[in-house]
């Protein structure tokens, strides 16, 4: 009689009617697989964890709040602004921006001078998607990313250089989202020469301005002509609703707002959100490096206070496609070989901790303005403040930005002044005096005399 079948286990889950396999024992263990097929184990990071949770800094944590406020701003739903929004907002607006701003319209005739409380609520209607709730989401995501390990050799642990947000969250939260939302465009420009600008005085005044956009007034077509296209760039290329240029934006007949001007130029540069620089006697990049921009004082600071820049030439075309022409570029190139600015300084410039005095006064050595101006414009490359006083003359302007300098800064190098191969500042001023002289020098320099 024939004996019953056996069941053979089948890899694949099924039972096999068949007949059993013979048992075939091994005589010795299989051979090792060659190294090639080893599977190798993969080193681990190294993680840090500190006491409190992972290091918070800007670096990690704005890249998740960009991707949440992107979300947000798909909100169908816009609610109210949160009063502590608001309140920052308010302070924003008092500090980092200008007294006055244009708000932008496509009807130039409906352009707008708005300061104070009009810009603070002119911004928060952009905002109406920032509500509580959202502002919880962004206070949340700082405690995840503490409760995150991060690896000690990744640059998101940037500790030098970066400090914890969580020491200031609502601080660091209103610092990412306010500037989001309170952009502007800034000029940067010379005067023109043959015909004035379009001055504060002259805002109400649109009766030179027919309904088609036609210039009745012939003396107007060129201030016009510069100012809206400065306007509608700002608007059509930038999509911002707010602008800034000096001529028209100023009321110079107010001493007290022309010296707030002037103090304050330097940071309304540096937080713009774009810098329009018209470059009147240019047309191509050979020409730029001729433009008469390059030989004015003011606009030193005024290339390198801002964090973004496009030139543009006498047509008001762009000179270049790049994103930034701050940013390292045949531009640049040619920026910092006419102004001896180096491609450093022209993109991360600091007043207080950047170059030295020697270089930064190099820089505006051979570029020309008139009178006090020659020692106010460089009071934001300087990072220092002092009253203005048109009529004191150039020499005890300049007496007062040196004195500025100095009383700022924990050492004083007479070096640098000596060292200084700036053209005289008039007739009667020579580089070799601007070092303050007689009793003032012993004090300035007894009062540091430990660091020489």
């Amino acid at each position: 009689m024939p004996s019953p079948p056996s069941i053979n286990p089948n890899p694949y889950g099924q039972n096999i009617i068949g007949p059993a396999a013979p048992y075939m024992p091994y005589a010795q263990p299989p051979p090792p697989l060659p190294q090639s097929m080893t599977p190798q184990r993969q080193p681990q990071p190294e993680y840090v964890v500190d006491p409190a949770g992972s290091i918070v800094t800007k670096s990690r944590l704005y890249p998740e709040f960009e991707k949440l406020l992107n979300n947000q701003m798909m909100n169908p739903y816009p609610g109210g602004v949160p009063q502590k929004l608001t309140n920052a907002l308010r302070e924003h607006v008092s500090n980092n921006t200008p007294r006055r701003l244009i708000q932008l319209s496509p009807d130039p005739r409906n352009w707008r001078l708005i300061e104070g409380n009009d810009v603070v609520a002119h911004i928060a209607n952009k905002m109406t998607r920032i509500d509580d709730a959202f502002l919880n989401i962004l206070e949340a995501k700082v405690f995840d990313l503490a409760n995150e390990l991060v690896p000690a050799a990744s640059p998101l642990r940037n500790l030098d250089s970066e400090e914890d947000v969580r020491d200031d969250v609502w601080g660091a939260i209103f610092q990412f989202l306010i500037p989001k939302f309170a952009c502007y465009a800034i000029l940067s420009h010379t005067w023109l020469q043959s015909n004035p600008e379009i001055v504060y005085q002259q805002t109400p005044q649109w009766h030179w301005l027919a309904p088609n956009g036609q210039v009745l007034d012939p003396n107007m077509e060129p201030r016009y002509r510069k100012l809206k296209a400065f306007c509608d760039i700002a608007s059509n290329q930038y999509q911002v609703s707010l602008a800034w240029c000096d001529t028209f934006c100023i009321n110079k007949s107010s001493s007290s707002e022309l010296d707030e001007a002037i103090q304050s130029m330097y940071k309304w540069y540096q937080n713009s959100s774009i810098c329009i620089t018209y470059l009147r006697d240019t047309t191509s990049l050979d020409d730029m490096r001729r433009d008469n921009r390059f030989q004015r004082r003011w606009t030193l600071q005024e290339l390198i206070a801002p964090p973004r820049m496009h030139f543009y030439r006498s047509d008001w075309s762009r000179l270049s496609n790049v994103p930034n022409d701050k940013a390292p570029s045949h531009i640049q190139a040619i920026v910092s070989l006419v102004t001896g600015i180096s491609h450093t300084e022209l993109t991360s410039f600091n007043p207080i901790a950047g170059s030295d005095i020697a270089t930064r006064m190099g820089w505006a050595a051979n570029r020309t303005t008139r009178g006090e101006d020659r020692a106010y414009s460089l009071m934001g490359i300087f990072g220092v403040n002092f009253p203005i006083s048109y009529g004191e003359g150039a020499e005890r302007a300049f007496y007062r930005l040196i004195e500025s300098i100095v009383s700022s800064r924990n050492t004083f190098h007479i070096i640098w002044a000596l060292n200084w191969a700036g053209k005289s500042l008039s007739d009667t001023i020579h580089a070799s005096r601007i070092i303050p002289s007689g009793q003032t020098v012993i004090v300035l320099v007894s009062s540091s005399s430990a660091y020489f």
